[in-house]
């Protein structure tokens, strides 16, 4: 093993200080981010991007090249950071994250930043990915070395121990994976959400090569990526114990804080009185609790509410089960995310009808910061393809709240899709809802706007405008997707 002199070990220390700084300004000017998970990794990356990986800033593409994958995408302010400061793009550009157009997204995107090998934002994926690169590196004679970065989080998911397990049946050993073991994710303590121990034993039974560090030991993280290249008939994993925020203690207590936001407020709180009302409502979760408000119902109550960690495929066809022996199990993650669901939904919710409730939120481009990969701009066109499901989206939160209760009653798959953005409220609380009946909100000669959820005040505010310009317009709330208010669409086209 090589040595490492105490004047390098102390210029990567700085190297990880600096990172940390960048990746603070970069969340503060950004508004958003997540701070305590991408300074757990600064000794990681600093290690990394200016010791040990083989890359050309001026040659980004070089074949040669080792490989890096952030897999657990969201600390990728630090990542940005190393790869400005190593020489990809100017510093400065630091400045524009989460700007239009920047070519610094929420979470990385290997078609518009230099340095950035693959695209990720959802967690899992990045094993796999990692598996194909060694894969291809054998059958092509070349000599890269590939690492993933993972969270602790990330490791509940079952895809990525599909990643491990081909990689151990491959003896891949010019993979190594770096977990970032800080126990903290989303919703609190990672052995609380969905404990993970005995982890190195899990690691060795699926033949990789086992070794644990200090992740905050300079010495020892150049020591580990030493070792893991020494190791020539397996793959190998760094286990790497972290204090998730180091460095800053307002951030050490793990989590990103989200500001409130009135969809979100009306699901949780309406949630809880919907399960006051029937005792078979139960609620399970996939690690964002605290992000689409189920928390509510846990505090309220907590034997009726799961939390399975980053397992989203598992969560439905867990929901499934409960729907089976006659309750009414809502289930609850980012839009996006259920994206990644599809067969379960297609098969053991849609197909056999079973009685589930899904519930994406964040949906649409109301988390734009956290960029493309965030975005859930075809779910409705999904959830709308399936059989048996019924599809809204409420327009504001007081619709939220009417719809809810129908939602629970309704004997069959239902999606409902809500927003992460404050939106104004557009209805009183006398609104009166109907699944199915779409709503008119006011009349209109020349033309009709129709829309759901977030785009209804839109609509309203696109409706005003015309009035000034002297073109009179109806607008239609469809709250309903499916099943679509034919007739009153048909109304508004013969008018």
């Amino acid at each position: 093993m090589i040595y490492h002199p105490e004047k390098l070990i102390n210029e990567l220390n700085q190297k990880a200080q600096k990172l940390r700084l960048d990746a603070l300004e970069m969340i503060h000017r950004r508004g958003q981010g997540h701070p305590g998970g991408s300074l757990s990794i600064a000794e990681i990356i600093a290690g990394l991007f200016f010791h040990h990986l083989r890359i050309n800033p001026d040659d980004p593409s070089w074949e040669e090249r080792d490989r890096f994958i952030l897999s657990k995408g969201h600390a990728c302010a630090t990542l940005y950071a190393a790869l400005a400061r190593r020489g990809f793009f100017p510093v400065e550009e630091l400045k524009t994250w989460g700007h239009l157009n920047s070519r610094l997204q929420g979470h990385p995107d290997r078609l518009k930043t230099p340095g950035v090998e693959m695209t990720t934002g959802f967690l899992g994926h990045g094993l796999c990915i990692g598996v194909g690169l060694c894969l291809a590196a054998r059958l092509k004679g070349l000599n890269y070395h590939t690492y993933v970065l993972l969270g602790d989080g990330e490791c509940q998911a079952g895809v990525l121990w599909e990643g491990a397990m081909t990689a151990g049946k491959y003896r891949l050993s010019n993979l190594t994976a770096i977990v970032d073991y800080n126990d903290v994710q989303l919703d609190g303590p990672v052995h609380n959400i969905m404990p993970l121990e005995p982890f190195a034993e899990k690691w060795r039974s699926f033949n990789f090569e086992v070794i644990e560090i200090n992740g905050h030991n300079m010495r020892e993280v150049l020591d580990s990526l030493d070792m893991a290249l020494e190791i020539h008939d397996r793959p190998q994993v760094i286990i790497a114990h972290t204090t998730k925020g180091k460095g800053v203690s307002l951030a050490s207590a793990g989590g990103r804080v989200m500001e409130k936001v009135s969809f979100r407020e009306a699901f949780g709180k309406t949630l809880v009185e919907v399960g006051a009302k029937d005792p078979d409502v139960v609620v399970l979760v996939a690690d964002v609790s605290s992000s689409v408000m189920t928390d509510y119902f846990a505090k309220r109550f907590p034997e009726r509410f799961f939390n399975v960690g980053i397992q989203e495929a598992g969560m439905v066809d867990v929901a499934v089960g409960f729907a089976l022996s006659g309750m009414v199990p809502f289930i609850n993650t980012f839009a996006g995310l259920f994206l990644r669901t599809v067969e379960q939904i297609r098969t053991c919710v849609s197909y056999a009808k079973t009685n589930v409730k899904i519930v994406g939120g964040y949906a649409g481009v109301s988390d734009f910061k956290d960029g493309p990969t965030h975005h859930s701009i075809m779910d409705i066109a999904v959830m709308r393809s399936m059989p048996n499901f019924v599809v809204v989206a409420p327009a504001d939160a007081t619709e939220v709240k009417k719809i809810l209760p129908l939602v629970a009653e309704h004997d069959g798959p239902v999606y409902m899709r809500i927003s992460r953005a404050a939106t104004p409220v557009v209805f009183d609380e006398d609104h009166k809802v109907e699944i199915g009946k779409g709503v008119l909100i006011r009349e209109g000669a020349d033309v009709t706007l129709i829309g759901n959820g977030v785009m209804v005040y839109r609509c309203i505010e696109a409706a005003k405008i015309l009035d000034r310009e002297g073109i009179s317009c109806r607008v239609i709330n469809i709250h309903t997707i499916k099943p679509l208010d034919v007739s009153l669409i048909r109304q508004a086209a013969d008018c």
